[in-house]
């Protein structure tokens, strides 16, 4: 090994160990199947997730692009290793019309996987 290729080694290794890991969003479903639902009412559903990485994660927002549907307030936004909680979910069946139905929801956070897309299908009878 030549001194040169010797140090570009060294190198590679110091900033290999150097970088921080992150943290990892993980979802138990990442997609919901409400079958049918009846009209008038408020439906409640919760996405389980975890941080399966080795950081803190800080979820900067949810979105959900219905006007049907409203994401509760996320009780801590930093959520530690190993940690976890819920992105809870209302759906207003009294603003949607009868029939079938597709929503999504994005979740950011600062974590590896920084948008994280959700689904929730069924039919409003």
């Amino acid at each position: 090994m030549t001194h040169k290729s010797g140090i570009l080694w060294l190198s590679a290794l110091f900033l290999m160990a150097t970088v921080p890991g992150k943290g990892h969003l993980k979802f138990d479903d990442s997609f919901k199947d409400t079958g049918t639902v009846k009209k008038g009412s408020l439906q409640t559903y919760a996405f389980a997730f975890t941080n399966t990485g080795e950081k803190k994660i800080r979820i900067t927002s949810v979105i959900a692009y219905s006007e049907c549907l409203s994401v509760q307030p996320i009780k801590d936004s930093i959520i530690e290793p190993d940690a976890g909680g819920d992105i809870v979910i209302v759906f207003d069946t009294n603003k949607h019309q009868i029939g079938d139905f597709a929503f999504a929801i994005t979740v950011n956070s600062n974590a590896d996987n920084k948008e994280v897309k959700l689904k929730m299908f069924g039919k409003l009878d």
